[in-house]
């Protein structure tokens, strides 16, 4: 792992803006961006791992070659079981694979947002983390404007996902009335983080 970069983890749930709150921070410390999500999209497209996955919930979740996305959310955040089992198939090799993606990264710092970072054992390789929280309502309306989903699996996803994010926090913002909101205590974050990054590299 790079001793060097400063990696500042996001978490919170689902809706709550951290992919958003990501490329704030990406701009404004000129950091590298590794997000959970594009790294099992890619792990998705993988032969190995669509053998696994498929051999676990079935030869249907896959079409022309590929693992639909969409069909296997629908079994995943509607049974826990479900959802474990495909942590089970995934976490460790998305681990391994952030973990290769740090390594060799020249950034000073690194934002790595993932919706299982706690789950998955990411946050061992975080130096300073920051949840989000947002009304639930907001967050609904969020999840199904952006990914064009109905309520009720909205909802269900909500209800997959942990509620203790904060307790794992250095750092926590609400962002109901979203980021515009709490710029100035995002701006004292952003020169604590500097100081901190400064501290561990002289």
């Amino acid at each position: 792992m790079n001793q060097n970069s400063y990696v500042i983890g996001i978490i919170g749930g689902a809706g709550t803006g951290k992919t958003y709150m990501s490329k704030y921070l990406v701009e404004h410390l000129n950091a590298m961006f590794i997000e959970g999500d594009q790294i099992a999209h890619e792990l998705l497209r993988d032969k190995g791992m669509i053998h696994s996955i498929s051999e676990k919930f079935g030869d249907d979740i896959v079409e022309n070659g590929e693992i639909n996305r969409s069909k296997l959310g629908k079994i995943v955040f509607a049974d826990k079981q479900s959802l474990m089992a495909l942590n089970e198939i995934m976490h460790g090799t998305m681990f391994k694979m952030i973990e290769e993606k740090i390594r060799r990264s020249d950034h000073k710092y690194i934002i790595l947002e993932a919706a299982v970072m706690i789950e998955a054992g990411f946050s061992k390789l975080v130096h300073g983390m920051v949840c989000l929280k947002a009304h639930k309502d907001i967050r609904l309306e969020r999840l199904i404007s952006s990914r064009s989903i109905d309520l009720k699996t909205a909802e269900n996803i909500l209800k997959s996902q942990r509620n203790d994010y904060e307790d794992y926090a250095d750092y926590i913002f609400d962002t109901t009335e979203g980021i515009e909101s709490i710029k100035d205590d995002l701006e004292k974050m952003m020169n604590e983080i500097r100081e901190a990054e400064y501290e561990k590299n002289n």
